[in-house]
């Protein structure tokens, strides 16, 4: 049985899942194990070729965690959006964004509780991600080791050297600024959404703080982005695939 027994009401929390069916079991595992307070989890899962993600999505609709389950036909970069669009007017006060690499820490408190407390106290406040936990970073020597013979570019996406994220520097604040974008697992206040629409993690925060809401960080929930892990687990992670896809659909 799931910590939480009480699945009804709460937040809405969008579950983005393509591919890698490894990963989205731990996604889900750690979500299913790890939230202790209502919440509405909803999967939609972008036109997945492999067999096996059905399976997962499948074992766990059996659990009871889902309110809504989406196998959809294409694969397209705004499923979020999508999802916002078909969802709005059962939308509370505020929603989860949750991509399916993403495996929650498990703390004492339950994230999800730690992270409304903080936007409750503050109306200000238009969204909290959590930080990445640090120990899945690969260092390049490593990945050199694993991967002897393959180019510099690859290598550099593959273990994600240059993201943001792995600049982040542990301080005793509850939330920080400025923001290491973290749409792997963000809580947004649907009233500072309403005014600027879906985009790119990145983009989104700045748009937030143009418009005068925060934009932050919570230190006290890490999640763990397992895409980190695509050297062991996937190496053969398409970088120029990844790179048209989005290239395509870009606006």
């Amino acid at each position: 049985m799931p910590i939480c027994e009480d699945t009804g009401g709460g937040p809405h929390a969008f579950i983005l899942s393509w591919e890698r069916p490894i990963y989205l079991w731990a996604c889900l595992d750690s979500f299913y194990r790890g939230t202790r307070s209502p919440c509405r989890f909803v999967l939609a899962d972008n036109a997945s070729g492999d067999p096996l993600v059905r399976n997962v999505i499948d074992g766990f609709d059996r659990r009871g965690m889902f309110e809504a389950v989406h196998f959809c036909s294409e694969n397209h970069p705004r499923r979020f959006e999508k999802l916002i669009e078909r969802y709005w007017d059962e939308i509370d006060e505020f929603f989860v964004f949750i991509e399916g690499d993403t495996a929650v820490v498990e703390t004492e408190r339950c994230w999800l509780e730690t992270i409304l407390s903080h936007m409750r106290a503050d109306p200000e406040i238009g969204s909290i991600g959590s930080r990445v936990y640090q120990p899945d970073f690969v260092d390049m020597e490593q990945a050199r080791k694993l991967c002897p013979d393959m180019s510099e570019e690859d290598l550099t996406f593959l273990i994600k050297a240059r993201a943001p994220m792995r600049r982040y520097v542990h301080v005793d604040d509850p939330l920080i600024s400025p923001h290491c974008p973290p749409l792997r697992l963000l809580v947004m206040r649907k009233k500072a959404f309403a005014e600027i629409g879906f985009d790119r993690d990145t983009a989104m925060h700045k748009a937030l703080r143009a418009k005068g809401w925060q934009s932050l960080i919570s230190t006290e929930v890490a999640h763990r982005h397992l895409s980190l892990l695509n050297i062991y687990d996937y190496p053969d992670y398409d970088r120029e695939h990844r790179e048209k896809f989005f290239a395509l659909h870009a606006g």
